[in-house]
């Protein structure tokens, strides 16, 4: 009876080991300093393309390729455009943090979906235009073209003259990819900072010639002289190239200090290809400078701006210490330098980390310790 008893009691306590090392495996890690992310692509509005029974998306990445003699693709239209990406977001920050930002970047363009001191941001859709890219394929998107439509001349049996004339939409699997970031941290503590990248594809719309007869100059009559092949109207001229890119320094980027308010000097470097003006702030885990402007007048430039930034004393009940006496910092983060015009280049700088220490003295240098010599032999 005993044994039995003793049989069942191991019974159930495997049974609760399994069920709790489950329970384990499933709940979140560190549930307290998880960001959760959404990022995935958006539903994109689709529209014929022409008659050639193709689709495209009206918010998407579309390059357009046409021809110039009629009997191949040749050009590109409309790199000198803007290109479209659409993409669905949300986040939301572990208990008891607060998001300081959430922004989009793809081929360098940054776009700024959240900035405040929420805890979440609702799944949304966001529309970010870049300047035109060639993604990332095995193919230039003019090759793209004459190889479909040789693969749908042998495919189908019909003509070149006849998918010349219809046109038709290659489209190419992670020919980009977009960075959503998302920091989220607590009052006085350490950021969390999370990336996602996400893989999108690529619409190449091969366009559609004329192939059939135009009208005939005036004077003529209708169907008269063949016509020529449909052609785009020429490229319009690139805006002038602007480029912009800024570093920051923090000094010092650790600061002990033996009293409270304490300043640390921020320092950044504007470089800039092409000229026009520019705004900028500086900016941190829980604030920023005010907006400042500067106008560039030579290619090449670089503009040396700074911004001091002040850090009060915490109240006593924020200071916490860690086992063994030492002391945490009462205020740390991270700083950068945000470009808010032109619009193409808006976004952050690297980011830095800083600390401050109040009520501190900086810790004892360690003499160095010294190898023993070599025996003879």
């Amino acid at each position: 009876m005993i044994r039995m008893v003793r049989r069942g009691f191991a019974h159930i306590l495997v049974v609760f080991l399994i069920g709790l090392a489950g329970f384990a495996a499933v709940r979140p890690a560190a549930a307290a300093d998880d960001i959760l992310i959404i990022h995935r692509p958006a539903k994109h509005k689709m529209k014929p393309f022409f008659k050639s029974g193709d689709m495209i998306p009206i918010d998407g990445p579309v390059i357009q390729v046409f021809s110039k003699t009629g009997k191949q693709y040749d050009a590109i239209a409309n790199d000198h455009e803007n290109l479209k990406y659409s993409t669905e977001v949300g986040a939301a920050c572990g208990s008891g943090k607060k998001m300081g930002l959430a922004s989009i970047e793809i081929a360098g363009v940054s776009k700024s979906v959240y900035e405040g001191r929420k805890r979440s941001i609702d799944n949304r859709t966001v529309l970010l235009e870049f300047p035109f890219t060639l993604p990332d394929i095995p193919r230039t998107p003019v090759a793209a073209c004459n190889h479909e439509l040789d693969r749908r001349v042998a495919m189908t049996g019909k003509s070149r003259d006849y998918w010349l004339a219809h046109g038709f939409v290659v489209t190419y699997e992670n020919a980009y990819t977009s960075r959503f970031t998302v920091s989220c941290s607590r009052p006085l503590l350490a950021g969390h900072l999370e990336v996602s990248e996400l893989p999108s594809k690529v619409w190449i719309a091969c366009l559609p010639v004329g192939l059939s007869p135009k009208p005939a100059p005036k004077g003529g009559k209708k169907g008269e002289a063949p016509g020529k092949p449909d052609t785009p109207p020429p490229p319009k001229p690139r805006k002038p190239l602007f480029k912009v890119r800024a570093e920051i320094a923090a000094h010092p980027q650790v600061l002990y200090t033996r009293q409270c308010p304490a300043k640390i000097r921020f320092s950044g470097t504007i470089k800039a290809v092409g000229r026009g003006k520019v705004v900028y702030r500086f900016e941190g885990s829980d604030w920023h400078s005010p907006n400042y402007s500067m106008n560039i007048s030579s290619s090449g430039s670089r503009k040396t701006v700074t911004w001091t930034q002040q850090f009060d004393s915490p109240p006593a009940s924020a200071r916490l210490a860690l086992p063994g006496g030492r002391k945490t910092p009462d205020h740390q983060g991270w700083a950068a330098i945000r470009i808010l015009a032109p619009a193409d280049q808006a976004g952050l700088s690297k980011k830095i980390t800083y600390k401050v220490f109040c009520n501190s003295a900086p810790p004892a240098r360690m003499p160095a310790t010294r190898k023993p010599p070599r025996r003879g032999g």
